[in-house]
């Protein structure tokens, strides 16, 4: 692919200024090679990625005339990348929407290594609105975003996927940029709800700005949701997404849900709230189970459509059946 690629810049070196996005997975070292060859031959770059969560980075000696790129995408394996990454940020200075993710946990990478001063210091160069991320990374981001807070950050995505992730890094990310941010979006798939970590979610995260909150979570971690979504103040809330699901979608769920629904029912607290989506998956037995629980959840929600447009989804599945309902 690199080779092809080469051959048809070489053969029509007018088609380089043509390219707006780059993804690079350099496999082997004489890639990464051509991979700098090809850098210079383009110019008008304003995505970069790099998937590379098993392989080694090019160096980023030539990226900077690849154009004016705004979108820095990084998925890498594991954080000894620092000091390279730090080079595309000296070198890309223009970045504004940064994608970092990390595959293996960096244990007391952060404690010590030498090499995150280095990065935190490039990473405070750019002025960054949108950071996407993952609760690995957010071991390495945390303590150069305490040291070096941004200023202008408007959204950030956190997926919590991550078999190790704790709550705290996640948590000091949130906090350093809450003050800018627009939009908010957590999502909490694989790692399962750590009794211990509640305690830390006793903290109020104040986001004064903040219109758009995204909150997603797998069957076993329904309990983050119900548990964070009070500790946001969001005064300029307008629109809310929520997905969760019960391994034993029950009556005895309902208590949960209930807090949930006062929560929202807050005028004081969401008076600007207009759009609300809220996604239920219940692993309950049809049909008469599956017919009680909607009903119950749907009275549930109801009061919400009086001052808010409200859609609700409800799906359930046992074995192979599946079925879906929609309240709106």
């Amino acid at each position: 692919m690199f080779s092809q690629f080469d051959r048809l810049l070489q053969d029509s070196p007018h088609l380089g200024s043509c390219v707006k996005l780059f993804r690079s997975v350099p496999k082997t070292p004489a890639q990464r090679e051509l991979f700098l060859v090809i850098s210079g031959k383009l110019g008008n770059v304003e995505e970069l990625a790099f998937l590379c969560p098993f392989r080694e980075l090019p160096l980023a000696k030539s990226v900077s005339g690849i154009g004016p790129v705004k979108k820095l995408w990084f998925e890498i394996m594991a954080a000894w990348h620092l000091p390279t990454l730090a080079a595309y940020f000296d070198a890309l200075p223009f970045v504004a929407d940064l994608v970092f993710t990390i595959s293996l946990y960096p244990e007391g990478y952060a404690d010590s290594h030498e090499d995150l001063d280095i990065f935190s210091q490039a990473l405070s160069k750019l002025r960054l609105k949108r950071l996407k991320t993952n609760g690995n990374a957010c071991e390495i981001l945390a303590p150069c975003l305490a040291t070096r807070p941004p200023e202008a950050i408007q959204e950030l995505r956190i997926e919590m996927a991550d078999a190790h992730v704790e709550w705290r890094p996640v948590s000091c990310v949130m906090n350093t940029t809450r003050h800018s941010l627009k939009c908010l979006s957590i999502t909490m798939t694989r790692q399962r709800w750590d009794e211990p970590t509640l305690p830390t979610l006793a903290s109020i995260f104040n986001c004064p700005k903040l219109t758009h909150l995204i909150l997603e979570a797998n069957i076993s971690n329904s309990k983050f949701i119900i548990t964070l979504l009070p500790r946001i103040e969001a005064p300029q809330l307008q629109e809310l997404h929520l997905e969760f699901g019960f391994a034993n979608g029950g009556i005895r769920e309902l208590s949960g849900l209930a807090s949930l629904r006062d929560h929202l029912l807050d005028r004081c607290r969401t008076s600007r709230l207009r759009e609300i989506s809220i996604q239920i998956q219940a692993f309950v037995r049809p049909e008469e189970a599956w017919e009680k629980y909607k009903q119950a959840v749907v009275a549930l929600f109801a009061p919400l459509h009086d001052h808010n447009n409200l859609q609700l989804e409800l799906r359930y599945r046992d074995g192979f059946e599946s079925a879906y309902y929609m309240y709106r």
